[in-house]
């Protein structure tokens, strides 16, 4: 335990509790951060949702902030976002979608109450409770559409079809994986580690040095296209007011004729 002024903080197997005096001494704030057993479960947690839930992104490395893209049939999809607040376990997940969708647990700020959330307790299953909100979340759209006869498709997660498993991702620990998420650099240095990665390099250096060549040739004509550009600005100032005037002369002529022998100039 350590005090100070105004301060008390407390450790206990390893979750942190800090509590602060605000005003007056009746008035306390407790804060309680996670560590120990609860920051164990909270990453295997977060680990078990990842395989539960196809398509889901960790958008931190703390793994407490994630986004799933929820498919709700007839080309709709919506954002849900998974916050875990510093309280989790004891507390429940934050879940939020990007906009309102017609259901029962769902504000107009797309903030989600679903009664799994409101009973929620410490021994909770994460994994459970998000997949049971968004099979809610996916049956309210498709009913929804059915009542206005739209065409449906399956609700779930958008990306179901993505492959169980991957080989190459088979070795990596979570960490890395993270970092491949939040990191432009390490997924180019491992997209570049694979087979695929050097083909689709190498690929990519043909297309650039074909972009190269071409445009070597085209700054090759650059010479005979202005001698061109010189040749026309000669003709047009010089043969083709000639030209043109010969041309009308002929062509009045043909338009006199064409004028009087135009059926509506015999006509009353």
């Amino acid at each position: 335990m350590r005090r100070d002024r105004g301060i008390i903080q407390t450790t206990f197997e390893g979750d942190t509790y800090t509590s602060q005096a605000s005003g007056s001494l009746a008035d306390w704030t407790i804060v309680f951060t996670p560590g120990g057993e609860a920051n164990r479960k909270m990453k295997a947690d977060v680990d078990e949702l990842c395989l539960a839930l196809p398509g889901i992104r960790v958008l931190n490395g703390q793994c407490t902030n994630m986004k799933v893209t929820l498919s709700l049939g007839s080309g709709r999809y919506v954002d849900m976002k998974i916050e875990l607040p510093s309280t989790y376990p004891r507390e429940p997940p934050i879940l939020a979608l990007d906009y309102f969708v017609e259901c029962g647990f769902a504000e107009s700020s797309g903030k989600i109450n679903h009664a799994l959330l409101s009973n929620w307790s410490a021994d909770s299953n994460l994994a459970v409770v998000v997949c049971a909100v968004v099979d809610d979340i996916c049956s309210c759209a498709a009913q929804a559409a059915s009542a206005r006869n739209q065409p449906i498709h399956s609700p779930r997660v958008a990306g179901e079809q993505v492959p169980q498993t991957f080989p190459l991702l088979q070795d990596l620990s979570i960490v890395e994986l993270q970092n491949m998420l939040l990191e432009e650099e390490s997924f180019d240095a491992f997209v570049s580690s694979t087979d695929f990665g050097q083909k689709l390099h190498k690929s990519l250096e043909q297309s650039i040095q074909r972009n190269i060549q071409l445009a070597r040739d085209n700054q090759a004509k650059e010479a005979a296209i202005t001698d061109l550009k010189g040749q026309i600005s000669v003709i047009r100032s010089s043969e083709y007011s000639e030209s043109k005037e010969k041309y009308d002369s002929l062509v009045a002529p043909f338009l006199e004729v064409s004028d009087k022998m135009d059926p509506r100039s015999l006509t009353p």
